[in-house]
């Protein structure tokens, strides 16, 4: 559906679990803006941050507060809970019509 009206109503969810993800995340984040900009659809970026010792949480901040407050969420974790459990959790915040989940560590290329 990419590039047609339709896509361009749609609201695409990407779930994003991250644990020691302070290099990576404007990494992918930018990727990710850069291939929704692209094609003109409609996303929001839901960051599921496990409490990571690195100043990943710092770091999706400073991005939230780049970009339109609706663009990205952020949900704290208490610590290391899993990827599967990350995933379900976003899902829950998500807000899309559709939903993408991929990994931070830049294993799945945004395209």
């Amino acid at each position: 559906i990419l590039g047609n009206e339709i896509g361009k109503t749609m609201l695409y969810s990407v779930i994003l679990p991250t644990y020691n993800e302070r290099e990576n995340l404007p990494i992918i984040f930018y990727l990710l803006n850069q291939t929704f900009t692209e094609h003109d659809l409609n996303y929001q970026v839901v960051i599921v941050e496990d409490n990571s010792p690195d100043g990943t949480v710092e770091v999706a901040e400073a991005l939230q507060k780049s970009f339109k407050k609706d663009r990205i969420k952020i949900l704290r974790r208490k610590g290391k809970l899993g990827l599967g459990s990350a995933y379900l959790d976003g899902l829950k915040q998500a807000d899309g019509d559709r939903i993408i989940i991929m990994d931070a560590d830049l294993s799945h290329h945004p395209k």
